[in-house]
């Protein structure tokens, strides 16, 4: 692709390989976001925060037209023909004619390439995220600046249309967008800023202070520039063949105008009209000249609901209001600042570059795993008189639960970094859970015995699901009991202690005894008071199928790094005395791990469950985090290298074929016996779960072993990149038997966000300033 912007973006971006029609999210954080696919299709909608919606909206896209003198012109539109017949009339690029696709979260390139005729269309999509600035990177706006290029020794004229459906009131409810167009209608707006349709529904909400969730307005809009001839045709049918609109642009490159109409409700058994709208831009393009056309889209659909029925106004309405009647306004404040963004957008790229370097498995995987930000059914509420508002992304799709905390711990720094406002309530919500009681029961998943929703003392799994009534409801989770789970409070208190540094000490001081009381309820698992916790026997932590017995290289390691971290804050409060006791039970707490635990080349998994002997990828993440962050040494230098060039082997070079670290290595008669016993451990000790690399990875790199760290970095790009998992980072994937497909579950998952551990934690600093805006 001819690179039309700074170089270290052409060095560091995606460029995608499989054959899945893959793209970065377009949209702000918690606005809710759409893809636009590198066949350029619109094929996946977060804008219903309680579902990812898959769909091709055959309407919503870009088509071109060009004529040289003398000849008949050529048209098509910018994506393959859609597979359910829709807009028949129009003609549609061939399948084969396969774009050129690259991605650097926000932005993405498409390069059309196989489009026929002489002119070169490409264009470079993007939303305002911005790190540091919530006021742009809330913005329900995307933008599209399109460079045309003549190669050729003759004249063109050419045109690009943007069209787009009326989605107003689709997004009301799950499911594809079927018979939810009653009452939609469009309308044109021309001045001296641009060309823009407005879509918009009459609905009683009209004549209220707030929409429905899904109601509001959208728009679409070609900016003014001298020397381009804008049309529009404000209302035609998506519905239909596309007869009253693709016939005027296919002979002149230009649009008629409509006669505009509002949507009917249809029969039950038939689709109604639906109402789709068009801008479009033409212009003369002399031998070997190039110009830039920009579009742009807005979505002012202001509020969100979530299952239990509560309402919250997205983060945006801060500035522009909860009316939902913005998107005029929106858009064409995108069309005036996309400049500006975009510089600033190329600006970030050029640091991060100078920072980490331009290998795309590293540099590059950190920016685009941020696609989740947008795209993880994000929601980002407005503060109120009585609250102070909500930050959340899924676990995954499939397990819909807001920042559960036994990810958020491996994805957070990429929040805390870039936008730490957001960051900072997380914390917020998970601090003032310690002391929450619910008593109502849930009903375990898998044994079908009962436990308590939340108890006092314990960190939740997650702030809520989507479904029920997040941030209010914690513990959507019901797999297994996390109630008694061991590693998510020692990862709450880590990551408090941590995000101390850059949110201060009085929001230390706000959280100090939540931070007191998270640490003695885990401290009743010290049982035998050498002060190291025990597991119970069932799988009470992050990996929800393995269980863990007594003494455990993830909890313990975990917990020692929490003592060190409560010793830390202690002390920046004070508290000399408790910051003493906590360090001296820190001391107790490694010796203990290390007698139950080390074996001379690495640590055991636990000391007294079945799985004793076997090799866990992630032994040492609490000795990484208390080494990354200064805490305090977990275990000692010597053996950290010995157990991770012993995983490494064993783990990645051997079990996993050099394409991903699986979980457990060196499966001995034990352990082998009780997966017979429990199909349910089978699947997760064998696989390869793509945040657990990320975060071994930067291990190696941490204590050295940088060759061993890159090889791991190369296989995640290889096996998931240019294997069609590009914005759709699944939890895990399956080493064995490669060649006949990949396997994996759980897309667009959170945990891989660890791809930020890459990042050395020294250059967080700048969370600070960024603060102060």
């Amino acid at each position: 692709m001819d690179w039309p912007g700074p170089e270290p973006q052409r060095k560091i971006s995606t460029q995608t390989g499989g054959t899945s029609d893959v793209g970065l999210p377009l949209g702000g954080l918690g606005t809710g976001g759409m893809v636009l696919s590198r066949s350029g299709r619109f094929t996946r909608w977060t804008v219903n925060l309680q579902q990812v919606l898959h769909h091709h909206e055959a309407s919503a896209g870009f088509a071109m037209w060009q004529q040289q003198a003398g000849q008949d012109p050529i048209s098509c539109m910018l994506q393959p023909i859609p597979q359910d017949g829709s807009l028949s009339a129009a003609t549609w690029r061939k399948e084969e004619a396969a774009n050129q696709y690259a991605a650097l979260f926000p932005k993405a390139w498409h390069d059309y390439a196989g489009c026929p005729g002489p002119i070169r269309f490409r264009c470079e999509s993007f939303s305002p995220l911005i790190p540091g600035d919530l006021e742009s990177s809330t913005l329900p706006v995307a933008v599209f600046k399109w460079h045309l290029h003549n190669p050729s020794k003759t004249a063109v004229s050419a045109a690009l249309m943007f069209h787009f459906p009326n989605l107003v009131g689709a997004f009301r409810e799950k499911g594809k967008p079927y018979r939810r167009h009653a009452g939609c209608f469009n309308t044109m707006v021309a001045d001296e800023t641009a060309h823009s349709i407005v879509f918009d529904r009459q609905t009683a909400s009209l004549n209220t202070k707030t929409p429905d969730m899904g109601d509001g307005q959208m728009a679409i809009s070609v900016a003014r520039d001298d020397g381009l001839v804008l049309t529009e045709c404000a209302t035609f049918d998506a519905a239909a063949d596309g007869s009253d609109f693709w016939p005027s642009f296919s002979a002149t490159g230009t649009l008629d105008p409509s006669i505009d109409w509002i949507a009917d409700a249809g029969f039950q058994e038939v689709e109604t009209n639906r109402p789709a709208g068009a801008v479009s831009a033409k212009c003369e393009l002399a031998p070997g000249e190039s110009r830039t056309i920009t579009f742009a889209l807005s979505w002012d659909l202001p509020i969100v609901r979530f299952g239990s029925g509560r309402r919250h106004a997205r983060k945006y309405t801060q500035s522009w209001g909860k009316s939902g009647n913005n998107a005029l306004a929106m858009v064409e404040q995108a069309l005036v600042r996309a400049e500006h963004w975009s510089q600033q957008i190329d600006a970030w790229h050029d640091t991060i570059s100078a920072q980490f370097g331009n290998r795309p498995e590293v540099t590059g995987m950190m920016l685009n795993e941020l696609y989740l930000l947008v795209d993880g059914m994000t929601v980002f509420t407005a503060e109120t008189d009585a609250d102070k508002g909500h930050f959340g992304i899924i676990e995954c799709p499939d397990y819909p639960y807001y920042n559960t905390l036994d990810l958020w711990i491996y994805a957070s720094e990429s929040v805390l970094r870039l936008w730490p406002q957001s960051a900072r309530l997380v914390m917020d919500d998970f601090a003032c859970s310690v002391s929450q009681h619910d008593d109502r029961l849930r009903r375990h998943m898998r044994s079908n015995t009962i436990f308590p929703v939340k108890r006092a003392g314990a960190l939740p799994h997650d702030q809520g699901s989507p479904d029920e009534d997040p941030f209010v409801v914690n513990n959507g989770y019901a797999w297994q009991d996390s109630t008694q789970w061991k590693d998510l409070n020692s990862q709450f208190l880590i990551g408090l202690v941590r995000d101390a540094r850059i949110f201060g000490l009085p929001w230390l001081r706000d959280h100090w005894e939540h931070a007191r009381a998270a640490c003695a309820h885990l401290n009743q698992y010290d049982r035998d008071g050498d002060g190291l916790i025990e597991n119970d026997g069932f799988p009470d932590q992050t990996f929800d199928n393995i269980p863990m017995k007594g003494p455990s290289a993830y909890c313990g390691g975990l917990w020692i790094a929490a003592l060190f971290a409560m010793a830390e804050a202690a002390n920046r409060l004070g508290d000399r005395g408790a910051g003493k006791a906590y360090h001296e039970q820190a001391i107790a707490a490694r010796a203990a791990f290390e007698t139950a635990l080390w074996t001379g080349t690495h640590y055991r998994l636990d000391r007294d469950g079945p799985f004793s002997q076997c090799l866990l990828i992630e032994q040492l993440f609490g000795a990484f985090l208390a080494r990354r962050y200064g805490f305090g040494t977990v275990v000692p230098d010597t053996h950290a290298v010995l157990a991770l060039k012993t995983l490494y082997r064993e783990n990645f070079q051997k079990a996993g074929r050099g394409e991903g670290v699986i979980t457990l290595a060196n499966m001995q008669p034990a352990a082998v016996h009780a997966v017979e016993a429990d199909h349910h451990i089978a699947f997760q000790i064998s696989e390869s779960i793509v945040g657990f690399n990320f975060s071994f990875a930067a291990q190696l790199e941490s204590w050295g072993l940088k060759q061993e760290g890159h090889e791991i970095r190369k296989a995640l790009y290889r096996n998931l990149y240019q294997r069609g998992m590009f914005a759709r980072t699944p939890a895990a994937y399956d080493v064995a038997d490669m060649e006949s497909g990949l396997k994996f579950r759980a897309t667009m998952n959170m945990r891989p966000l660890a791809a930020w551990y890459a990042a050395p934690w020294e250059l967080a600093n700048p969370a600070q300033d960024m603060l102060k805006r």
